[in-house]
């Protein structure tokens, strides 16, 4: 009789133990609840999964896609801004640089020891010389057409 005490004891137990678990993972089926059509969209899974309307274990299902998703996406958009940075930096290293080399050269072309700053000064003088050359001094040929023009010779400075 003791035994068969233990046994039914152990069994209800046993039983007791298995209802309270078990009611608790059903509970969680047949419970209603609401779930926001864009987290649904955006985990990408099926809203309903026994029953016919959304319960709590899908929700939590749901969720913990959502957790999941969320992680995914930022290690990707946190890789993605690593690679926009190496490459702005690698681009922006690469621009000053040239930038640097074309300002020495404009420093070494145009400054007042270059080649251009050398050549400034001088064709403003050749250019005023010409100018003035042309205006005032006269060829052997131009003064033979100005006295065939004028009808005399002009006067010459003795």
């Amino acid at each position: 009789m003791k035994k068969y005490l233990k046994s039914l004891l152990v069994t209800i137990t046993a039983a007791g133990l298995l209802a309270f678990f078990g009611c608790s993972a059903v509970m969680d089926v047949v419970t209603p609840a609401y779930i926001e059509p864009d987290a649904i969209e955006y985990t990408g899974e099926e809203p309903t999964s026994f029953m016919p309307f959304t319960t709590l274990w899908d929700a939590l299902r749901i969720d913990q896609k959502l957790d999941y998703i969320y992680s995914i996406n930022q290690a990707d958009l946190a890789y993605m801004l690593e690679n926009e940075n190496r490459k702005y930096d690698f681009l922006k290293g690469r621009s000053t640089s040239h930038i640097a080399s074309s300002r020495e050269f404009q420093g070494n072309v145009f400054s007042p020891q270059g080649p251009i700053g050398l050549l400034l000064p001088t064709s403003l003088t050749a250019i005023l010389a010409a100018m003035a050359g042309g205006k005032y001094l006269k060829s052997p040929r131009e003064k033979e057409l100005e006295k065939k023009v004028n009808g005399s010779s002009p006067p010459t400075i003795a």
